[in-house]
């Protein structure tokens, strides 16, 4: 408006300019182009590895993790503890909504990261560090700490399943939600998940793995960028984290305690990602015009 204001008779011009050089740089589709090809990569990289698990490491550690979860919560499995609260039908069917909508949740922060103009440091920072979750947790510790999860116990470790009340629950609410012609996806997912595991094929997203949790890796690691963009959107993007670590234990997908270790690399990752790019300005240096 400035400009038009200003009589200036190159305005296409003057604004073509300033899209070549603020926005489709060198710089900037470097950046945009290094995480639009890796993403797919290790995705599919991931899934492949998850379904190839078994054949790797056998899952050995679902036992202790049930013990160690009681153990850090006072005797009382974890679920258990949180059941008063989101034990409700439509509370478990609206955790299991925010559950699946961290997938899209995740590409909003992901594209906004990736087009972000004005703070170099922070955009770099973030994408190092969620390529880093994908590799370190869903890679490296999925195999270093090879478990299957509360959904899967007994039938991964052939003994009696003490998570028998909480999945009593959950097809309550799955035959609930029938009536209205809906279900619990939770339940859906895990059954594919299952099918191709006996299977030992590869589908869309298969795989098994619980330790760590990526899903809570991803949202925590969300809600650190949002801090540092933006009082309110940290609190929204927290709030969604909590959420995401508590329909992880409620909804049978993990133990407490990988959403615990989850916090704990995703944070160590972040701190070391903002030291990798410590000399980046914080504020990028916009092209002068005259007007």
């Amino acid at each position: 408006i400035i400009t038009f204001f200003a009589n200036t008779s190159n305005l296409a011009s003057r604004i073509a300019s300033d899209i070549k050089n603020h926005i489709f740089n060198t710089y900037n589709l470097l950046s945009v182009l290094l995480v639009v090809i890796t993403f797919p990569l290790i995705v599919s990289s991931l899934t492949i590895l998850k379904t190839l698990l078994p054949s790797i490491v056998p899952y050995y550690l679902d036992t202790y993790l049930v013990e160690l979860d009681k153990g850090l919560h006072f005797g009382v499995a974890p679920w258990r503890l949180i059941q008063p609260v989101v034990g409700y039908p439509y509370v478990t069917f609206s955790i299991n909504v925010v559950y699946n909508f961290w997938f899209f949740m995740q590409f909003f922060v992901l594209i906004w990261q990736m087009f972000s103009l004005n703070r170099p440091r922070l955009r770099m920072q973030f994408l190092i560090s969620y390529v880093l979750a994908w590799l370190v947790l869903g890679s490296l510790l999925a195999i270093l700490l090879a478990s299957a999860g509360p959904c899967f116990y007994s039938g991964i470790t052939n003994q009696p399943d003490p998570y028998v009340p909480l999945f009593q629950y959950l097809h309550s609410v799955d035959d609930l939600l029938a009536e209205h012609e809906m279900s619990l996806w939770a339940l859906d997912t895990q059954s594919y998940l299952w099918t191709h595991f006996q299977e030992a094929t590869i589908g869309l997203g298969s795989g098994i793995s619980a330790m760590p949790s990526l899903h809570v890796a991803v949202a925590v690691l969300l809600a650190l960028v949002g801090w540092r963009a933006n009082r309110g959107f940290g609190i929204f993007l927290s709030l969604h984290a909590l959420i995401i670590l508590i329909g992880s234990v409620h909804l049978g997908w993990h133990y407490a305690v990988d959403g615990y270790v989850s916090i704990i690399v995703t944070y160590g990752i972040w701190k070391f990602s903002g030291y990798l790019v410590r000399n980046i300005p914080e504020k990028r240096l916009m092209i002068k015009t005259a007007v």
